[in-house]
């Protein structure tokens, strides 16, 4: 889902690598509004303007310096604690779902269906699947950690690879 911005919101970006890849972190002046990992950089940053079509958005290597390498130690190592503040950029059911997300404990899974008991939503199973898809924040709202009623992994925007990486590593 593409969120419409309002035209003054402006959106630093940091990129780089670490284990999982070229690497993006995106900010507002409220915190990280998108993390993304993928092999290349291009469509990380096509997929900045598609979520955030009208706002202002530049590169800043300097001023991100210090938050980008807490992301790629949590990224590495994770814990509980998230390393810099989140902007979530949503619908109220996705922020939702994002929270109790945030809220689910690092080396656990839980099923879709119970992400919707969760919040109190058991019969939006499928509507609860779209808004972990929609998750901007890769890793660190965990969207990772939700599997299949079957036990299987099921998809991961950022490849099935990478989510079971993420899931040993927790």
């Amino acid at each position: 889902m593409i969120v419409t911005m309002n035209a003054q919101l402006t959106i630093h970006y940091i990129s780089g690598t670490c284990s999982m890849g070229d690497i993006l972190a995106a900010f507002t002046e409220k915190g990280l509004c998108q993390l993304t990992v993928d092999d290349t950089l291009a469509p990380q940053i096509e997929y900045l303007h598609q979520n955030f079509p009208d706002a202002n958005i530049a590169e800043d290597t300097k001023n991100l310096n210090d938050s980008f390498r807490k992301i790629i130690e949590f990224v590495e190592h994770p814990v509980a604690e998230l390393p810099v503040p989140l902007d979530l950029h949503g619908t109220a059911f996705q922020k939702k779902v994002w929270q109790a997300l945030l809220e689910s404990k690092p080396g656990k899974t839980m099923t879709y269906t119970e992400l919707a008991q969760k919040i109190g939503k058991s019969d939006a199973v499928r509507a609860v699947g779209t808004a972990n898809g929609a998750n901007k924040i890769a890793i660190l709202v965990p969207c990772h950690r939700i599997i299949r009623s079957d036990g299987n992994l099921g998809g991961y925007r950022w490849g099935l690879e990478r989510k079971k990486t993420l899931l040993n590593r927790e």
